[in-house]
């Protein structure tokens, strides 16, 4: 496919903190600028994982490997029917006489360890956000329960997110949680 300057337009976008030369600007205006092939060209490579052929390899694995829809849905149930199984919850190491627990999102991300409390905050937020019709537990009452009671609870809590995320199937919401969730591997 001959797509013009859309892939410099492209390899612009993805070649994070740089930023454009006036010339760049102007030259990417030109070719977006009033151009409905262009426009539709970028909304059919946004749908398919296609490889262009491009000196930049890095853009090209990042474009082609973001994930749809289905996966980010699929990514979501498998994290949180993981989490809620009590017997899946690994101990990581304790820093200053405070436990973490392992948090693994799926088999290509690397495993990240957290505090409960951060764990808590991000399972209240989680269902806060998706909706989850339940009282709230307070926050240090659920940290003054045993690690196992914990445990417990946020094993509930990844079940009720999973249900209530099913329940909605909003893209929004789907890709909303992954994204929060991805955010919190990512950093």
């Amino acid at each position: 496919q001959n797509l013009g300057g859309i892939v410099n337009v492209l390899r612009l976008c993805t070649n994070a903190g740089n930023t454009a030369s006036e010339q760049q600007c102007e030259s990417v205006l030109h070719i977006v600028d009033g151009t409905e092939e262009v426009a539709v060209a970028v909304k059919e490579m946004h749908h398919r994982e296609v490889a262009y052929n491009v000196d930049d390899e890095k853009s090209v694995s990042q474009l082609s490997t973001r994930p749809n829809l289905e996966d980010k849905k699929m990514s979501m149930i498998g994290f949180c029917n993981t989490m809620s199984d009590a017997e899946n919850w690994k101990r990581g190491k304790k820093e200053q006489r405070v436990q973490k627990y392992v948090l693994r999102f799926d088999d290509t991300t690397p495993a990240i360890q957290v505090r409960m409390s951060f764990l808590y905050a991000m399972m209240a937020y989680l269902t806060n956000v998706c909706g989850v019709n339940k009282r709230c537990i307070s926050h240090a009452f659920m940290l003054c329960k045993t690690s196992t009671a914990q445990i417990q609870t946020l094993s509930e809590e990844f079940k009720l997110l999973n249900k209530t995320l099913m329940h909605h199937n909003d893209e929004i919401l789907w890709s909303y949680c992954y994204e929060f969730v991805m955010s919190i591997f990512r950093n």
